[in-house]
C-alpha cells in the first residue's frame, strides 16, 4: 500500500492534480458557465428541441389484489434452526413459541400478474405461566413486537426482529389451517 506521507512530494503532485479541476473552472470560466446555463433555461422556456422532459410521466394500471381468509406464514426458530409452516386465519391468533401471531388481512395478486401476497400481521410476545391450579396454564400479554405489512417477495423490507423467531409471510390461501400450529 503506496502511503502519502512517505512521500510528501508526490503527495502534494496529487493533491495538485486533484484541484486543478476545480481551480481552472473557477479561475476560468464562472461567468461563462453561468452565461450558458442561463441560455439553456431560455430555450427550455421557448420550448425549443432541446426541451425534452428530464423524465416522463407514464400512468401504470392499477394493480388489484384479490382478499383471502388465511395466510401461510413462515416460522424459524435461530436456536435449534427448525422452520414450520403455519396457516392463519384471519383474526384468529395462533401461538409460536413465545410469539402470538394474529392475521388481520391477507392480499394476493391473480396469477397473470407477478407473484405477490401481502399479510397485515401483528405480532405479540406471550408468556406462559403456571395458574392457580397445577394442570392450568395462562398466557400473559407481553409487549407488541410488531405490526404491519409483510411482503413475500421482499422479506426483509419488513421484519420482525427478535432475537430467537422470525417470521415471514409465504402466500395467502382460502384453504382451512391445519390444527396445532403451536411450536417451539
Amino acid at each position: 500500500m503506496l502511503h502519502l506521507s512517505r512521500f510528501p512530494a508526490l503527495g502534494a503532485l496529487l493533491i495538485g492534480a486533484l484541484m486543478l479541476p476545480v481551480g481552472y473552472v473557477i479561475a476560468q470560466g464562472a461567468g461563462e458557465l453561468t452565461e450558458q446555463v442561463g441560455e439553456r433555461n431560455e430555450l427550455d422556456a421557448e420550448g425549443g428541441e432541446d426541451a425534452a422532459p428530464f423524465f416522463e410521466e407514464v400512468e401504470l394500471p392499477p394493480v388489484k389484489y384479490d382478499r383471502f381468509n388465511t395466510a401461510t406464514l413462515r416460522a424459524l426458530d435461530k436456536i435449534t434452526g427448525r422452520s414450520t409452516d403455519i396457516d392463519v386465519r384471519v383474526d384468529q391468533p395462533i401461538v409460536f413459541g413465545s410469539l402470538r401471531v394474529t392475521l388481520k388481512s391477507c392480499h394476493q395478486t391473480p396469477p397473470e400478474l407477478p407473484p405477490e401476497s401481502a399479510a397485515f400481521l401483528e405480532v405479540d410476545s406471550v408468556q406462559a405461566t403456571q395458574a392457580s391450579t397445577a394442570s392450568e396454564t395462562a398466557e400473559v400479554e407481553g409487549d407488541r413486537l410488531f405490526t404491519g405489512w409483510m411482503f413475500a417477495s421482499s422479506p426483509g423490507l419488513s421484519a420482525l426482529e427478535h432475537p430467537v423467531y422470525d417470521i415471514w409471510t409465504i402466500r395467502c390461501t382460502t384453504s382451512a389451517p391445519s390444527t396445532g400450529a403451536s411450536g417451539g
